[in-house]
Order: C-alpha cells, then structure tokens, then sequence
C-alpha cells in the first residue's frame, strides 16, 4: 500500500478553504458598504455631504442649501 500524502491534500484543502473565504468576504463587505446612490429628489436641499469611506465612530455631515428653520425663532414654541 502506498504512503498517502494527507500533508499535502490537508494544506490544499485549507488553502483552498483560506482563498475561497477571503473571496465571499469582500464579496459581501463591497456589496454591504457601498452607497446606492443619491436620490436625485434630494439635490436641491443638499449642498455638501461626507462621502467616501467613513469609520464607524466618525460623524457624517450634510450641508443644507437652506436653514431649516428661522434662526430667530429658536426657543419658541408655536402654537
């Protein structure tokens, strides 16, 4: 009976494992993390926004083209 490479078989199934992992993972990270796109709807009230790839801890931040409300009515309740 022959000496049966298990050494070899063994580290090619890990490999192959290894490569075959890396691939689903940034398969499923690219489609999870990309943006669908700007609603067109939108781009009249917004002038800037953070874009790019941006860290779970960091603030995003969205200028308006307009102040939402009249600043010297803060503080007010309206009835």
């Amino acid at each position: 009976m022959q000496n049966f490479p298990w050494k070899k078989i063994s580290l090619g199934a890990v490999v192959l494992v290894a490569i075959l992992g890396g691939v689903l993972y940034f398969k499923s990270a690219k489609s999870l993390g990309a943006a669908k796109g700007v609603n067109p709807a939108f781009g009249e009230y917004i002038s800037s926004y953070t874009a790019g790839i941006v860290s779970s801890g960091s603030y995003i931040q969205i200028v308006l083209t307009q102040d939402v409300v009249d600043s010297t009515g803060l503080g007010e309740t309206s009835v």
